[in-house]
């Protein structure tokens, strides 16, 4: 065959993604191969729509939601200003009916700019839709032009993917329309006071208050201003996988509340929204058109021979990769990375990258400042591959970073790649893929230092650490939703030492999962709640529960990043037994559902372990917050001195202060070496930034499982690299 066909054996297809077997309507498939899709369609039909998916109403006839998100109509102020609000309820409202209802989104638009040219004509101050902490947005009233070389960008990138540019223009339709409402913001500088909070949406419940209601009282009255922002971890329909298996993208889940509550939330803190863009539920409305053949979902999903050899296929769970599906055009077997509940998306197919575009847009429009990608890794599919972190996965990321860059610049991009170190940090690409990329090795290496008592390995993996690409940062974490990834570490920890870690933690009550490599079964992660995990050591438990949890965190916030604490660090959360026995899922060990009423009273009591690590983080997190040094764009420099301590230092140029953090990672007292840090920095003019107590470094005693962070504002200058923001520019 000539090398200009691009129709031929399955390896010589998938470098054309846009080729179609011989005969696209044919329903079988050739051994080994994936169905991809035909050209760009229009839905021309209306799906019969399942009981459990009945998003639109209870009667028969599909309800108008506009009408319903915004009363009985859109009421017009003077010069036809819109109603304080309406405009982000009439776009949730378009998100939920679904694609038979994407016209609303149209209506939206000719609304609002006939409002903005309303009140331009009686000299009115523009078109103003607020909410949060967002400024108001500038009148947009003629049509939005795109910088030629941005459009260039797109093109290149479309190319990369399809080997064309057809979906370039629905692309762009999407930008501008996103701009016509709203003008892009400048990306702020990351700053020491960016802390997330990762929680879910009903971690702390109250008595007939919505969740998502409690859990922002509860933010707002028990942890204020320790953290700026929250990732609230996926709060729409789902079926599976506690919200990572979503039915419907675009509706807040009505059992925790609604967009209002979301709105609420994002106008005190900075908000992270998860975009699970790898799988969606096979409950949703997308899959039940696929189920119907209906256009343009049944190309949404990846079609492939149940005897094609996918050996090769890296995948983090055991179960099946591939499920069999019973349609009106007879069985299909469809690739299902995580689960027969989570059914792969086809990126084959650009109408699957233009949704995941148009629902990543909507997500800013409800308040989003961070947007974390899901899954990342496993987005590109290959016969023949591992199907693991292919390029085509890292210039679909590079896609999502240039349509934000155009449409939002203000929002940071976050990818989830839970892999080998090396691996993980590529999706940096050279600054123009992720903004963040999670330190995944962070929390099996600080829990390997802890178990062990030695910080031989954590010293030497944070030493050959390279910086981020300018204006990129690593997400610093120690405990999530998920379990503690093994992955991450198999090139940096040895096997004894893994199996060692994995006993020591069922003997805390933890569990292990464990993932297909090649046909085999190796540990995946460690399910088990950060507080118990901190138990004791390889030896056994002891009574330095508390100061061990404090200290992991301790030295999780004071490496370079962005730090983000899971709430159940925060309340030192036990593990959640009875969850893991009513799911049947170890990952709900660290889920607990707290009653408000319970954890006040436990925090309350400044005897029970939780309040004790409750008062603990707040101390060290306000620390952090008013420690300039701890900028994530301020290097960070980790000083080897000796297995006892862990050691780093932080120098901010533009406020010449300096930050000296040492955690002891022993069961006893350790006594600073000054001799050792003698020609890394001098012995004068520190103090305890938890006191403010002078110290001397000489001599310092260091308690077991404690830290000691200490300050001091020199008067001279430091080498290095430049940091010549000031302190007021960077927030």
């Amino acid at each position: 065959m000539s090398s200009g066909d691009p129709c031929g054996d399955v390896e010589q297809q998938v470098d054309h993604p846009r080729c179609l077997a011989r005969d696209p309507g044919k329903p079988d498939l050739q051994p080994g191969m994936v169905r991809l899709q035909p050209p760009l369609q229009r839905r021309q039909v209306l799906p019969q729509v399942p009981a459990r998916c009945q998003e639109i109403g209870q009667d028969d006839q599909p309800r108008d939601p506009l009408r319903d998100q915004t009363g009985d109509h859109l009421r017009g102020g003077g010069g036809g200003q819109l109603e304080e609000g309406v405009a982000h309820r009439v776009e949730a409202a378009a998100g939920a009916a679904g694609e038979p209802f994407r016209e609303l989104r149209d209506r939206l638009v000719r609304l609002r700019l006939a409002a903005a040219m309303g009140e331009q004509q009686q000299g009115s101050h523009g078109l103003s839709c607020r909410h949060g902490n967002d400024r108001p947005e500038s009148q947009m009233t003629g049509p939005v032009s795109l910088p030629p070389q941005e459009i260039a960008a797109l093109e290149r990138h479309l190319i990369h993917i399809y080997g064309d540019a057809h979906a370039l223009e629905p692309l762009l339709g999407k930008l501008r329309s996103h701009l016509a409402l709203h003008p892009p913001r400048p990306r702020p500088h990351w700053s020491n006071r960016d802390i997330l909070l990762i929680t879910y949406g009903d971690t702390v419940l109250s008595p007939d208050i919505p969740p998502l209601k409690s859990l922002h009282r509860w933010l707002s009255r028990r942890v204020g201003k320790a953290v700026n922002g929250v990732h609230l971890l996926p709060f729409f329909p789902y079926s599976s996988d506690d919200g990572f298996s979503v039915i419907d993208y675009r509706r807040v889940n009505p059992e925790l509340g609604d967009w209002d509550d979301i709105h609420a939330l994002a106008g005190e803190y900075r908000l992270m929204v998860d975009l699970v863009l790898n799988h969606v539920s096979r409950q949703s409305l997308w899959f039940h058109d696929f189920l119907n053949d209906v256009e343009p979902y049944r190309h949404f999903f990846i079609e492939v021979d149940p005897d094609a050899d996918l050996s090769k296929v890296v995948r983090p769970r055991s179960t099946p990769l591939v499920t069999e599906v019973q349609t009106h055009q007879g069985y299909r077997y469809l690739w299902t990375t995580f689960s027969d509940d989570q059914i792969d998306l086809n990126y084959a197919n650009p109408a699957v990258l233009l949704e995941m575009i148009d629902i990543m847009l909507f997500y800013v429009t409800q308040g989003a400042r961070y947007l974390r990608l899901d899954a990342v890794p496993y987005l590109w599919k290959e016969p023949g591959t591992t199907c693991f972190n292919l390029p085509r996965t890292h210039e679909l990321v590079r896609l999502f970073n240039r349509a934000l860059r155009i449409a939002a610049p203000h929002v940071s991009l976050l990818v989830e790649a839970n892999v080998p170190h090396r691996e993980n940090i590529r999706y940096f690409g050279d600054g123009n893929e992720a903004h963040m990329v999670y330190q995944f090795a962070l929390p099996p290496l600080i829990l390997h230092t802890l178990n062990r008592a030695d910080s031989s390995r954590l010293t030497a993996w944070a030493r050959r650490l390279e910086p981020p690409p300018a204006g990129c940062t690593f997400l610093n974490f120690t405990a999530s939703h998920d379990g503690i990834g093994l992955r991450p570490v198999e090139r940096i920890l040895p096997r004894r030492d893994l199996q060692d870690l994995i006993d020591s933690m069922r003997r805390f009550g933890g569990f292990v999962s464990f993932r297909s490599d090649g046909g085999d079964e190796v540990p995946y992660e460690i399910n088990i709640s950060w507080f118990d995990a901190m138990a004791g050591t390889r030896r056994g438990g002891d009574t330095l529960q508390v100061e061990r949890c404090l200290c992991s965190q301790a030295i999780m916030l004071a490496l370079q990043g962005v730090p983000a604490v899971y709430v159940h660090v925060l309340t030192g959360t036990p593990n959640a037994f009875d969850l893991v026995e009513s799911t049947g899922h170890t990952r709900s060990i660290n889920r607990r559902k707290w009653q408000v009423g319970e954890l006040d009273t436990l925090l309350d009591n400044r005897a029970s372990l939780q309040s004790r690590v409750f008062r603990g983080m707040q101390k060290l997190l306000r620390i952090r917050r008013e420690a300039e040094a701890m900028d994530p764009e301020v290097p960070q420099e980790v000083l080897d001195l000796g297995p006892a301590l862990f050691a780093v230092l932080r120098r901010a140029r533009w406020c010449r202060q300096e930050v000296l953090a040492l955690h002891n990672v022993t069961l006893r007292p350790v006594l600073v070496d000054g001799a050792a840090l003698a020609e890394t920095v001098s012995d004068e003019g520190w103090h305890d930034l938890a006191t403010g107590e002078p110290v001397a470094l000489s001599g310092l005693e260091v308690r077991p499982c404690r830290y000691r962070w200490l300050g001091r504002v020199t008067p001279g200058t430091f080498s290095g690299p430049d940091q010549s923001l000031s302190s007021s520019t960077r927030e």
